[in-house]
């Protein structure tokens, strides 16, 4: 029997409930505090169970969701679900990167049975979401998927930065969307300097693989923009919230309902917002950069918003501003950068995060090279 310790915050246990699933045989070591003393010194439970691993939840791995339980501390505590970073039981469980730690987050799973009733209703069956969330100001949020996953992922980046890489790496930043197709092997997490704010839903059924498709995420991850209009109908806490207050008929019915008006207002303000030439596309795009100054400037998802190649797109930008696009969107957060300086009392450094530097120091690098004076010379230059 192979010993694993795992590290958690806390454990989630719910006590009287039938667990089923495929249960090979390992024992788990776990801490938490001690009931008896919150703040007092840990107690070490040693628990031999079998269980069935899924890779569900949003940015905690993979889930251990049913249990049973061989031996435990008397009462039997049965464990609802318990996190930890790994995807079959045959690979090593260690929670250690893995904890449940974003202050404010928003964490709802569905438990197999209930996924298994949804699979079976002629009301659910085509789409319905199986987990979501929402983790703020999520630093070292990080997850890494060698082999995919069986359900779609739909993140939403409220604000921060993070990044996705599949055969290639992708920035995003705030008013951005992801959706990565079931299958696909990927990993994401957040920027180390500006951790990104997020909603995410995971989500399965018969309708899921084409609802992906119909985004752009067919063999390969979607990078969005945010809608300019319907941002009512967008907002997934509607989704996970409901979830919080039950898994009942209604409440997954009215979570599917509002993850299918979610997709099909991307997919609508994909298809009106897509530019009929390549002017107009360069004329989105440089509106999207000086509306979004606090975000990262990423070629690749430039581009593909833009629905055009990187080359293409690069040399129809440089025609139109003198500028590579990525050099043209910094100039941009320089030029705002200057108003900021004149008209506000900001600090430097509160200038530069909200133009999207994380580090002072190279912003006032780059402010120096476009201005010729540094951020502190510059606010002190007398304007006429």
């Amino acid at each position: 029997m192979e010993d694993v310790r795992i590290e958690l915050d806390y454990l989630m246990v719910k006590k009287d409930e039938a667990l089923s699933g495929k249960h090979p045989e390992l024992t788990l070591k776990a801490t938490r505090p001690n009931p008896s003393s919150p703040r007092g010194p840990e107690r070490e439970l040693r628990i031999a169970v079998g269980f069935e691993v899924e890779a569900k939840g949003d940015g905690v791995g993979a889930e251990v969701r049913h249990f049973a339980i061989e031996s435990a501390p008397a009462p039997p505590i049965y464990l609802n679900h318990l996190m930890a970073n790994s995807a079959s039981p045959s690979q090593p469980v260690s929670a250690k990167r893995a904890r449940e730690g974003f202050p404010g987050q928003h964490l709802v799973v569905l438990p197999r049975p209930i996924i298994q009733q949804a699979q079976r209703s002629a009301l659910l069956a085509d789409l319905f979401p199986i987990a979501a969330g929402f983790f703020p100001k999520a630093p070292g949020h990080l997850v890494e998927r060698e082999r995919g996953l069986a359900e779609c992922v739909l993140i939403r980046v409220l604000s921060g930065a993070g990044w996705v890489r599949t055969r290639q790496r992708h920035e995003l930043g705030a008013g951005q969307w992801l959706m990565i197709p079931a299958g696909l092997p990927h990993a994401y997490g957040a920027d180390d300097t500006t951790p990104w704010s997020i909603q995410w839903v995971h989500f399965q059924g018969r309708a899921s693989a084409a609802f992906a498709a119909l985004l752009g995420a067919e063999a390969e991850v979607a990078v969005l923009a945010e809608p300019r209009s319907g941002a009512e109908n967008l907002d997934l806490s509607r989704l996970y919230e409901g979830l919080e207050q039950g898994y009942t008929q209604a409440n997954l019915l009215a979570a599917a309902a509002q993850l299918r008006l979610v997709l099909t207002e991307l997919e609508r303000a994909q298809r009106t917002g897509r530019p009929t030439s390549a002017s107009e596309a360069v004329t989105a795009s440089l509106a999207w950069m000086s509306d979004n100054l606090a975000a990262r400037a990423d070629l690749g998802a430039l581009a593909a918003a833009a629905g055009l190649s990187v080359p293409h797109y690069s040399d129809l930008l440089r025609r139109a501003t003198g500028y590579p696009p990525v050099e043209h969107f910094l100039r941009l957060k320089i030029q705002r950068a200057c108003q900021l300086l004149d008209t506000t009392e900001l600090r430097v450094n509160e200038v530069a995060v909200a133009v999207g530097w994380a580090d002072p120091f190279y912003f006032s690098r780059f402010f120096r090279k476009i201005t010729g004076l540094s951020p502190r010379a510059y606010r002190q230059v007398v304007k006429s």
